[in-house]
């Protein structure tokens, strides 16, 4: 059965939140929560939480269906091939928004998140893609720190001169709807 791909948002006012997860229950609860505490301060503003769990996921999937039958708010999609990108794309093909943001499941999103990314998109209309820095909690070994130090450095863009790109890293981004259905998903291999 093919996977029904939502090419056109529904409404240009609406962001869907990519939360991909690989049985990091404890983690995946906190940033849930997270989302659902977002204080969104643009009339109209509707965002949807979409839970993609890692084709794998083993831990997590009972305390979902559990979580979703007490609180809702969130739609849970299953990858069919493992790993996060796979996790991704199976969100982005559930997703309604004209802008789609990605949260880590280990990442705590502040209560404007949603509402600043938004923000930012309508500030810059020819941005196709926005991201942000990590806060790290805990020192997590030198990968954390790498990772978290690649995020504040810059390329130059080919895009335009003098323009520059940052290190869109899968935790903390957002893209315009129409880049994955004219430039294609994320790799899964």
């Amino acid at each position: 059965m093919k996977d029904h791909i939502n090419k056109q948002p529904d409404t240009q006012k609406k962001i869907s939140v990519v939360v991909p997860s690989f049985n990091r229950k404890a983690a995946l609860k906190r940033s849930l929560n997270s989302l659902r505490a977002q204080k969104i301060t643009q009339p109209g503003l509707d965002f949807e939480i979409i839970i993609a769990l890692d084709s794998r996921d083993d831990l997590s999937a009972d305390w979902l269906e559990k979580e979703e039958k007490q609180n809702g708010g969130f739609l849970t999609v299953r990858a069919v091939v493992p790993g996060a990108n796979a996790a991704r794309n199976a969100g982005i093909k559930k997703s309604k928004g004209a802008f789609i943001l990605f949260l880590d499941d280990d990442c705590i999103a502040p209560s404007g998140w949603v509402s600043g990314y938004y923000s930012e998109f309508l500030r810059h209309p020819d941005a196709a893609a926005i991201g942000g820095n990590y806060d790290l909690l805990t020192v997590g070994g030198i990968w954390a720190r790498a990772r978290n130090r690649l995020d504040r450095d810059y390329f130059l863009s080919y895009v335009g001169k003098g323009m520059k790109t940052g290190v869109l890293l899968g935790g903390n981004c957002g893209y315009r709807r129409e880049v994955f259905f004219q430039y294609g998903f994320f790799d899964e291999t």
